[in-house]
């Protein structure tokens, strides 16, 4: 993040004040317009069906500011065509670790579910001192217990019953 904003900030500062480049939208921007030039041959009804067609939230007003920060800036720096590859680059890699992150969080809530459902449900917690008592390291005994209530519910949904 650091990178992109230090890169971003060397050829279009204006822009770099203008977005919070921590949020999705300013993100997907910067992965199809990184040069004050673009954006302005763009404007502000073509970025906004762009970043519209891309799930991006308040596109028009993110479009708006864009155009608005280029308007402030004419000037093209040196090995512009550069970095404005290395903006995109950063940004795409920006959007797929916040992805990644994401994707960490659900795992880490669904196993935190797994724990307290063990600490909650005496069904549960007799499965898993059942387990633990024959042998089964922790994780053994956690991963038993949701094969278990797996099957349970395939039951339940093949029979057509409730829990």
């Amino acid at each position: 993040m650091n990178r992109l904003c230090g890169t971003l900030l060397s050829m279009f500062p204006a822009l770099e004040r203008a977005l919070e480049v921590t949020d999705t939208g300013p993100l997907r921007l910067l992965t199809g317009y990184q040069t004050p030039a673009a954006i302005r041959r763009a404007g502000i009804s073509r970025l906004t069906t762009w970043l519209a067609n891309r799930k991006a939230r308040n596109a028009r007003s993110l479009a708006e500011a864009a155009v608005e920060a280029a308007e402030r800036q004419h000037t093209a720096v040196p090995g512009e065509k550069t970095i404005a590859k290395l903006v995109h680059t950063l940004a795409e890699e920006v959007m797929a670790l916040n992805q990644q992150i994401s994707e960490m969080d659900k795992l880490i809530e669904g196993r935190f579910r797994e724990l307290v459902s063990v600490r909650c449900d005496p069904n549960s917690r007799k499965f898993y001192d059942r387990k633990r008592a024959e042998g089964k390291k922790h994780v053994q005994a956690v991963l038993a217990l949701a094969r278990r209530r797996v099957n349970v519910l395939w039951a339940l949904i093949g029979d057509r019953r409730c829990y």
